[in-house]
C-alpha cells in the first residue's frame, strides 16, 4: 500500500492551515489524517497541527490488529476526542489560542477493511 499528501495554501488565504499524517501502522495497517484549521478563527494553523498529532499518536498507540470491528470503532472515536480535548485545553493557554479550530479527517485501512472519521465540514473521498 502507497499513500502520500499534499497541501496548498490556495487562492485566497495567505497562511496554509492545513495539516496531515500518513501512519504506517503495519504492512496491512495505515492511518491517513488531515485537519483543516478554521481560517476565520486565531490560530488555525496550531489547532490542526495538535489535532492531527494528537489524534494519530493515539490511534498508533491503541491499535490492535485483533480488535474486534466494533472495539477499533470506539478506539478510533475516543482518538478524536483525545485530540477535540487537547485543542480545547491548548486554546484556553492565551489569548492568542482562544477560539482555535479545526476540522478532522481521517481514514484508517487494515485488515478487517476501511474506517472513516470526518469531524467538520471537510470531506473524504
Amino acid at each position: 500500500m502507497h499513500a502520500w499528501g499534499l497541501s496548498d495554501v490556495g487562492n485566497v488565504r495567505a497562511q496554509n492551515q492545513d495539516a496531515f499524517r500518513i501512519d504506517r501502522i503495519s504492512d496491512t495497517a495505515l492511518l491517513a489524517v488531515v485537519c483543516d484549521g478554521m481560517g476565520g478563527a486565531k490560530s488555525g494553523n496550531v489547532a490542526s497541527r495538535l489535532a492531527g498529532e494528537v489524534f494519530s499518536e493515539e490511534v498508533l498507540r491503541s491499535f490492535r490488529s485483533d480488535a474486534t470491528r466494533e472495539e477499533t470503532e470506539q478506539m478510533f472515536l475516543s482518538a478524536a476526542k483525545l485530540a477535540n480535548i487537547s485543542v480545547y485545553e491548548h486554546s484556553q493557554i492565551s489569548e492568542a489560542y482562544s477560539g482555535m479550530g479545526t476540522t478532522l479527517v481521517s481514514c484508517l485501512v487494515y485488515e478487517k477493511g476501511a474506517l472513516i472519521l470526518n469531524v467538520g465540514d471537510s470531506r473524504a473521498y
